[in-house]
Formats: structure tokens, C-alpha cells, sequence
């Protein structure tokens, strides 16, 4: 027992106390998981024995044991704690866990094989013991919603005369509703709440009343206290709002405060339910309800909160036999092996999740302890699924969504993955597992005047797809689509108007993409998303398409016709640099976050030198102009008799992530010696650097690594969205879509 064998500090340290690191044993296993002393790893002690494993690797002797079980049940009290704000797991909040667990701690010497007692470390082991544990620091345990006063409460101007009798506040003051009824806090003007998309709720009397007088502010009745505490709403800026001043405004309409009893649930209050409420362990299709399944392959994914869009993709990938290979038959092998702090090691995370997603370990099959199950229905049951927290924190690390507890997009993070994964492993010397996704894509254009075409050709990792709809038709509401109209949407020509260097005048183009080289898994990103008088909205398209082979060689590149010529564009450049290197990758985001294209949001940066507000302002003044969504033109670059200086340090860094001395120098000159563009001009550039390593011979092979060059797919994953109301009376109604995994099993 000595102090040298402890941490020194736990200031700025994560203490892996709840789950071992190489695998989803947690401290509800019987034997608990061991908590170095030394660098606070934990692991697990049943069946992979991570722990001794990682004693042999590092000499580290001390372990706390770190085991917890359940709590008797205790009787159910008279009456229910009140849940005062939207929060769980805080003061005032709903509780984190239904479920309570005592937690047990034994201090072990691993070299000894023996249990201890702390004697001079009694003082480290009791600031573990009281520390945050990793996950809980990590955990989304907080769904608080954050409300503020508004200009509008802050200014009230109330009618001077206006004051409520009491009887008046007994029903609507338009129909005869008697409850979800807001004051008008100008005039005292009682209506009823507006009426929801199902037909409930109210007779939207409140909001017609605002839309007549222009009285902005409302107070839900039933939700005033004696405190001062009500749910506000402000028209005018279409949020839900505190009023500081309640108690006076109310005192003007003749309402005593202190006289007033809650009756109502409040807005924070709904909100709470339906996050309380949302399970997704039951989903339904056609109104059916899902069986479970358990056993290998079938491990579900605990919600972390919002975190549904990271499980889908995750699941996805793990459907695809070239990841199981790496990470999940040489995972196993990695974990035994890799002498790296297991939280920081991008392969041990991934293999981690990968063996525990197929092995079956946490999909076995479990009863609901306590269960009383009604006559004529069956028990229910359940498995332990993984969580991905320190899979999410890893990857989702200094990225400005992706790191936070907001819903993101599946897309976005799929993306935003195959490149981490790229990265990592770039770095680790590993052959690149994402050319399963690279394929070549030509945008054809043909001139309407004169039949000659241009070809621009790009690398490409996916396939936009637009969902038709119709512009005429209400598009709240759910319509079919079949997978003949994707596909002709996909073949259909689309006008657009650009110069023509043989015509020498602007001319209308007849544009289609194709493909020139096929990945061996394509994918299809269809665009939900479409402006309806500037305005972003979702299409709710119910999708159907084939889980069978499909034919898409009609996107094959076609060879020229007999009428046809290549039209030859002037400024054909030796050296060329990609546009998209200039922009910022943060405002990029932002404008490609509210559904414009990729190239389209480039080139508005470009021309307002990177002002995010500017460049949406002059996306929506030429949101007409199709041929911004064609592919950059290359640029010259002008070198100069002397390149800029390049910092031996950065090239250092650069060559530490596995590149060449030359290729860190190139990219480095190119980016203007910033680290980070020039590694990102490396991985958006591989021509750049399979041309230096091999003296740019074999160009067509060289982009994928495909088992047959074949046009025919079948469907390996979809994500799909589930929509949510997130509830604020009496005006609003914003939809937060929740990605879900869906995967065919044989």
C-alpha cells in the first residue's frame, strides 16, 4: 500500500468507474469491474477478465472493486414526489434511474490476489469514491429547457382598464372550453389553446386573438403558484417565455397571485412527460408491434439521449462484412493485444463496440423483476444492450454538433464518422476500410442548341436524391412513394443554365448525373428536406423500396452518341487547387444544416468572404440558379518563385498521422501552413498521394476496392425518422426527428 501506486491527482482526470473500457461489463455484474488506482481504468473481472489483463500490461497492483446491486423495492409512498423543473436526474427533476442500487467497494492488491484494507490511501480511495464517475460526466442526464424573459414581457403595456371577473375565467371566452385556456396579460382576453394536428386540443381562440390585437404575451391558466411560477407564452416571438413580472401584471387584471392553485400541468411540465414518456423498444410498423428478438447480431443500443442518429449509423456500418472483419474477428484480437489507454484508442472503441454489438454478450434474454403481468397478456422481456458513451464522447470530440446533446443529422454523422475513421486510421498504418464507399461520379451537361456535352467528374462517398412531391398539395401530410418514381427521379434530366464555349453564349443544359466507377456499397441520400416560400420543410414521404437485387445501370456513364461531341472548355490548368479548401467548415455546415448543396453553399461563402449571414442572404437572392449545384471549376494556382515557409513542426505532426515527408510539405504549402486544412487536403486528395508514392500509374483502380464492378444492389440499411411533438401551447409545434435502424435479418 503505498502512495505511488495511487493517481496523484484527480483534477481534470475521467474515473472509468461504471463500465470497463474493452467491453460493456458494468458494475451490475456480479463480480463488479476493477478501477485502477493508478490511471483509474476500469475492467471488467468476469469472463474477459480485462482488469488482470490490464495489470500484466502496465504493473499497476491496485484495484478498487466497484460493485453494485439492487435495493429491495421499497413500498410505493402516499404521494408522488412533484417534479418541478424539466430535468432528470437533478434537484427538482424526475430521477435518473426507476431502479435503485447500492454500490459496494473493496479495496484488492492484484499481485497479492488479495483483498486489503486502505489504511494510508484511505484518503484516495474516498475521493474516488466521491468523484463523478466517467459516465456520469459524459451522460446526457439533463433535459432542461432553458426559458428567458423576452423584450415583450419585460415592456408589457396593459390596457388601463382592463380587468377580469372572476367568472370569467371559468371557460373560454369564445366557445365553452374550460381548460388549456390562455390570459391575454394585456387585455385579459380568455381563449382556449390552439387545435393540434390530431384534431385535439383547442379551438385555436388565443392565437386568433393575438392575430387581431397584436397582444403578444399569455399566461396559461392552472399553472400560476403563489411563487410567481406559470408557463408564458409570447406571440410575437413564437417561444415559450418567463414573465418576471407575473405577479404585477396579474395584480393590474385584478387576479391575486397568492389566491391562485395549480390545476394544470405546466408547458415544462408536458415536455417532461413526453421525454419521460419516449421509448423506442417498441416500435410499430403498420400498427403492429415489434417482437423482440435476442442472441448474436441482435444487441440493441441504449439512448443516451438524442443519440439515436450515432446507434443508426453504428448499426449500419456493423452490417457490412468489411467492418466485422476488421473490428470485430481482429477487434477481438486487438483488445487482448493493444498496450494503449483503452478511452483514448480509436480501435479499441470501435472493436469494443463492434464485439459487443455481434457477440451476443448483452442480448440475452431477461425478465422485468417486480413484473405483475395482467390475465391474457404475456410477460415481458428485455436485454442489457450496450451504450455507446465513450464511443460517442471519443468521435463527437471538439466537433461544434456532434459533441453536444442536440439531435443531429444521420447523414451529416455518417459522413462526419467515415472520416474519423479515415483518420484513425491513416495514423495507424491500416489499409483505408471507407473506399468501400468512393466511387466516381460524372455530372453530364448537354447543350439544348448545339448537342455538344462537358463532364465534370468528382469523388463522391454518396448519391443525393431528391423525393418528389407536389408543390400544390398540404406538406404536413404523409404521401406514398415507390421506388420506380426515386428511380426516374434519378434518371430524369434536369435544365440548367450555363455558357456554352462552342454556342459562345449562355444556353440552356440538359443535365444527368452518372457513374463511372461503382462502389461496392452505394449510398443513397434522399433529400427530405425542400424550400416552400424560403422556408425549410420536411417531406413526409413513406419510402418503399425493394429489399431485393436492383438494376441501376442506367446511371452507368454512357458512351457518345453519333451527334454528339465534347465540347472543349477554355482554361484547362497543369496544377489545380479545390475551391473548397477556402471556405470555413464551420459556416459550411450551418448553411448545408438548412438543406442547401454542398457546392451551392461553397460558392456563396466564396463570393461573401466566409460571412455565414451574407452567403445565406445571396443563396436565397439566387435560389433559382441551378448551375451552382454543378461541380467547382479548378483554379489555377500562381507560384511564386519561392513557396511560403513551411514549419518543421507542422510537418512533423503531419508525418506522425503516417504520411510522407514530401506530401506533409505539399499540403502544408497548399493551406498555407495550417495544420489542420493541409491533413484535410490530404485525405480529400488521395490522387495527390498515391501519385507521389507510385509515380501516378493504374489511375482507374486505384479509387475503391470492390469485389465486381456491377451496377446491382440490394438494401443493407436504412435510416428512417420517427417523429416528435416537442409541446408549446398555443402556438407552435416543431417536429424532432429521431433516426432508427432498420435491418432485414434472413
Amino acid at each position: 500500500l503505498k502512495l505511488e501506486n495511487t493517481v496523484g491527482s484527480l483534477q481534470g482526470r475521467l474515473v472509468f468507474k461504471d463500465e470497463c473500457t474493452k467491453c460493456f461489463m458494468d458494475t451490475k455484474d456480479e463480480n463488479g469491474i476493477n478501477l485502477c488506482l493508478k490511471c483509474l481504468n476500469g475492467g471488467c473481472v468476469s469472463k474477459h477478465n480485462h482488469s488482470d489483463l490490464h495489470f500484466h500490461q502496465t504493473k499497476h497492483p491496485l484495484v478498487l472493486n466497484v460493485r453494485t446491486v439492487l435495493r429491495p423495492k421499497p413500498p410505493q409512498p402516499e404521494v408522488e414526489p412533484k417534479v418541478s423543473k424539466l430535468a432528470i436526474g437533478k434537484e427538482g427533476g424526475a430521477d435518473f434511474d426507476d431502479e435503485h442500487w447500492d454500490t459496494l467497494y473493496q479495496l484488492r492488491c492484484l499481485s497479492c490476489k488479495k483483498d486489503l484494507e486502505p489504511g494510508p490511501i484511505k484518503g484516495v480511495i474516498d475521493s474516488i469514491i466521491q468523484a463523478e464517475s466517467s459516465y456520469k460526466k459524459m451522460a446526457l442526464v439533463a433535459w432542461e429547457l432553458e426559458l428567458q424573459p423576452c423584450e415583450h414581457t419585460l415592456c408589457l403595456i396593459q390596457d388601463e382598464n382592463a380587468k377580469v371577473a372572476e367568472k370569467s375565467l371559468a371557460h373560454c371566452g369564445e366557445c365553452d372550453l374550460s381548460s388549456n385556456l390562455w390570459l391575454c396579460l394585456t387585455c385579459g382576453h380568455l381563449g382556449c389553446g390552439r387545435k393540434n394536428y390530431d384534431g385535439s386540443g383547442g379551438n385555436n381562440h388565443a392565437i386568433e386573438h393575438s392575430q387581431t390585437t397584436s397582444h403578444p404575451v399569455v399566461v396559461k391558466m392552472g399553472t400560476i403558484t403563489p411563487e410567481g411560477n406559470a408557463s408564458c407564452y409570447c406571440y410575437a416571438c413564437n417561444e415559450d417565455v418567463v414573465d418576471t413580472y407575473i405577479s404585477d401584471h396579474l395584480r393590474h387584471l385584478g387576479i391575486n397571485i397568492q389566491t391562485q392553485q395549480k390545476t394544470e400541468k405546466s408547458i415544462m411540465e408536458l415536455n417532461l412527460d413526453a421525454n419521460l414518456n419516449l421509448t423506442l423498444s417498441k416500435s410499430l410498423e403498420e400498427g403492429q408491434k415489434l417482437t423482440p428478438v435476442f442472441g448474436p447480431g441482435l444487441t440493441g443500443l441504449t439512448n443516451l439521449g438524442n443519440s439515436c442518429y450515432v446507434s443508426s449509423v453504428v448499426q449500419t456500418l456493423f452490417n457490412l462484412g468489411e467492418f466485422r472483419n476488421r473490428y470485430v474477428e481482429e477487434g477481438a484480437t486487438h483488445l487482448l493485444t493493444c498496450n494503449k489507454y483503452a478511452p483514448d484508442c480509436f480501435h479499441c472503441q470501435l472493436s469494443k463496440v463492434g464485439v459487443g454489438l455481434l457477440s451476443g454478450d448483452y442480448s440475452i434474454k431477461k425478465e422485468f423483476k417486480h413484473q405483475q403481468v395482467e390475465e391474457g397478456k404475456e410477460k415481458e422481456y428485455y436485454q442489457d444492450g450496450i451504450r455507446l458513451m465513450m464511443f460517442k464522447t471519443m468521435v463527437g470530440k471538439g466537433h461544434p454538433e456532434f459533441s453536444t446533446n442536440k439531435q443531429q443529422d444521420a447523414a451529416e454523422y455518417f459522413h462526419h464518422l467515415l472520416s474519423y475513421i479515415q483518420k484513425a486510421e491513416k495514423s495507424s498504418g491500416l489499409p483505408d476500410l471507407t473506399k468501400v464507399f468512393n466511387f466516381k461520379m460524372v455530372n453530364k451537361l448537354t447543350c439544348t442548341k448545339c448537342n455538344g456535352f462537358k463532364l465534370r467528374e468528382a469523388d463522391a462517398t454518396e448519391v443525393r436524391v431528391p423525393i418528389p412531391y407536389d408543390k400544390n398539395s398540404d406538406l404536413k401530410q404523409e404521401y406514398p412513394v415507390t421506388d420506380k418514381e426515386i428511380w426516374d427521379i434519378l434518371q430524369a434530366s434536369e435544365p440548367v443554365e450555363a455558357f456554352c464555349e462552342n454556342c459562345n453564349q449562355k444556353v440552356i443544359f440538359s443535365k444527368n448525373i452518372y457513374l463511372r466507377t461503382w462502389p461496392k456499397y452505394l449510398v443513397l441520400a434522399l433529400q427530405r428536406f425542400v424550400f416552400d416560400d424560403w422556408v425549410p420543410k420536411k417531406l413526409h414521404a413513406n419510402i418503399k423500396l425493394p429489399l431485393d437485387h436492383v438494376d441501376l445501370s442506367f446511371l452507368s456513364l454512357p458512351p457518345k452518341r453519333g451527334d454528339e461531341f465534347e465540347i472543349k472548355e477554355e482554361g484547362k490548368m497543369e496544377e489545380e487547387e479545390d475551391e473548397a479548401s477556402k471556405v470555413d467548415k464551420e459556416g459550411l455546415e450551418s448553411l448545408q444544416n438548412m438543406g442547401f448543396t454542398e457546392n451551392r453553399c461553397i460558392r456563396a461563402l466564396i463570393a461573401n468572404g466566409n460571412n455565414v449571414e451574407a452567403a445565406l442572404n445571396w443563396l436565397f437572392d439566387n435560389a433559382g440558379d441551378e448551375s451552382l449545384d454543378l461541380p467547382l471549376p479548378k483554379k489555377k494556382v500562381n507560384k511564386g518563385p519561392q513557396g511560403p515557409a513551411v514549419s518543421e513542426d507542422n510537418v512533423q505532426i503531419i508525418q506522425g498521422m503516417g504520411f510522407t515527408d514530401k506530401q506533409a510539405r505539399r499540403a502544408l504549402e497548399k493551406t498555407d501552413n495550417n495544420v489542420d486544412r493541409a491533413i484535410d487536403y490530404l485525405f480529400n486528395h488521395p490522387d495527390d498521394i498515391e501519385d507521389e508514392q507510385a509515380g501516378a500509374p493504374a489511375q482507374e483502380a486505384k479509387h475503391f476496392d470492390v469485389e465486381s464492378q456491377t451496377a446491382r444492389y440490394r438494401v443493407v440499411g436504412s435510416l428512417l425518422h420517427l417523429s416528435l411533438i416537442h409541446i408549446s401551447e398555443p402556438t407552435r409545434q416543431a417536429e424532432i426527428s429521431y433516426a432508427v435502424f432498420c435491418l432485414k435479418k434472413k
